[in-house]
């Protein structure tokens, strides 16, 4: 039996990939919350946010993932009364290895870059 390194873990009990999607954005996610999605993402993903009542924001992708010029983009512009928006996305959900839609892998290197000076590890 694995034992985490830590004393205090719970565990999630699911039917598979799409129920266990289903009850991690259930305890994440109110009605009316935005998530920033990959803008081909897993199409079981979004079924599962469905009946939670979330709206998803798009962003564009390269061969190499997310374009973080686009993340930063929708961010940096998100203006809280603009059509009506409301609150700043509470999550990112994206697929980090082999997408399905574009055959790609996401590289450390993307995964961490320094866009603009800034370090994103932290």
């Amino acid at each position: 039996m694995y034992k985490p390194a830590y004393k205090n873990y719970d565990i999630l009990l699911s039917c598979g990939n799409t129920d266990a999607l289903y009850k991690i954005f259930n305890m994440l996610l109110d009605p009316g919350d935005f998530v920033i999605v990959e803008e081909f993402t897993y199409p079981s993903a979004l079924e599962c946010m469905h009946p939670l009542q979330v709206q998803t924001v798009p962003i564009k992708m390269d061969r190499e993932g997310m374009l973080d010029t686009d993340l930063e983009d929708v961010l940096s512009n998100w203006d809280l009364s603009w059509r009506h928006r409301g609150k700043r996305p509470k999550i990112m959900y994206t697929v980090t290895y082999l997408s399905k839609h574009l055959r790609y892998r996401l590289t450390g290197e993307k995964c961490w870059s320094k866009p603009h000076g800034r370090d994103f590890k932290s």
